[in-house]
């Protein structure tokens, strides 16, 4: 390619600017991860949340309960 008149930074560029092939894998790999992970972080999210049940009334701690 320098033979046939390119520049230095035409060919630096042209190298360069493609991923070696384990460049490519590791960031496949890393968008796989971070998918996964957003749709657990997701499925958390629309999960509906539990309250636990003692077997009694509901009652807050420090508040007059109502004696209806």
């Amino acid at each position: 390619m320098l033979a046939h008149g390119g520049t230095l930074e035409y060919f630096v560029g042209a190298v360069f600017n493609y991923p070696t092939f384990a460049e490519a894998c590791k960031i496949a790999a890393l968008d796989a991860w971070n998918r996964v992970r957003a749709q657990e972080r997701l499925k958390a999210l629309l999960r509906p949340a539990t309250i636990p049940y003692h077997g009694g009334p509901f009652r807050l701690p420090g508040i007059a309960q109502c004696a209806c």
